[in-house]
């Protein structure tokens, strides 16, 4: 029984550690799904920063998030107000979707650095 037991705990161990070969299979699969979806991507990934209104629309100020370099700034205009500070989904055919409680964002006072953080882990 104990064997048995020995037995399950290395072939757990196994499979949680994946040989170089399964890392680097698993890598070119995942850089190949990112290539693939950036190249479909429709949206952009936003955080309005300030909001005006001119009678008409409104016209954010965002700073588009893009993988891991800095937030670009941009300008979106759209007819229904958002919560500036928390992430949207900017479409290029100027539809917003609001991100709020799946996925917030936090901006740094020293630095300005804006952060995303999940819903579930936002409060910790």
């Amino acid at each position: 029984m104990a064997s048995e037991v020995d037995d399950e705990v290395v072939q757990e161990s196994q499979r949680d550690t994946p040989t170089r070969d399964q890392a680097d299979q698993l890598g070119q699969l995942l850089r190949r799904f990112a290539h693939r979806a950036t190249s479909f991507w429709c949206a952009d990934l936003a955080v309005p920063t300030s909001m005006t209104y001119d009678g008409t629309q409104y016209t954010l100020e965002v700073l588009t998030l893009q993988g891991v370099g800095k937030p670009a700034p941009s300008t979106v205009s759209t007819s229904t107000p958002v919560i500036t500070g928390q992430p949207i989904l900017a479409s290029r055919e100027g539809t917003l979707l609001p991100l709020a409680p799946w996925l917030l964002a936090r901006t740094e006072p020293a630095s300005g650095t804006v952060r995303c953080l999940t819903g579930s882990r936002a409060g910790s």
